[in-house]
């Protein structure tokens, strides 16, 4: 979800709010809104090189656009855990990184025998539409990415 900083600063102050925008469905197809479905994880092995299991505790420039480990409130839990956040200035420099990984370097990130070896989310690596599912999704990210860095908007994201 993009944001101003005043709505990220107004979010940390009274996280009940996330969950009215969240939960209301009109929103979701807002541009400001982005759902990647289930290739979160595959988008995850895209950007870090390897499954969720094995990332560390402290996620890199890349790693941060999907799981920042910046909470905007830990016992806040929207399905699947806290809601994450990015600054403006955290989405500038994670979008700078993203906009190198064409869509020819990410598709040759995807080890597919490895991702269902690692069981990455949602274990559909041995079927025929798997890479454009998660190449189409990738894609999203980093346009929805682009966006919020030209609007200087922060980004808030979640499972659910």
């Amino acid at each position: 979800m993009r944001i101003s900083e005043a709505q990220l600063a107004s979010y940390k102050e009274t996280p009940e709010l996330i969950e009215e925008k969240v939960f209301d469905e009109d929103n979701y197809e807002a541009e400001w809104f982005l759902d990647l479905d289930k290739a979160w994880e595959g988008i995850h092995y895209i950007i870090a090189r390897r499954s969720l299991m094995e990332s560390d505790d402290e996620p890199d420039v890349l790693v941060r656009a999907l799981f920042s480990c910046q909470l905007v409130d830990e016992q806040q839990d929207l399905g699947y855990g806290p809601v994450n956040y990015l600054t403006a200035q955290q989405v500038k420099e994670t979008n700078a990184e993203l906009q190198k990984i064409s869509e020819e370097e990410a598709k040759s990130r995807l080890d597919l025998k490895d991702m269902a070896k690692k069981q990455v989310y949602p274990g559909i690596w041995a079927e025929e539409d798997a890479v454009d599912y998660v190449l189409e999704y990738f894609t999203e990210l980093k346009y929805f990415y682009q966006k919020a860095s030209e609007n200087n908007e922060a980004i808030l994201f979640f499972l659910s």
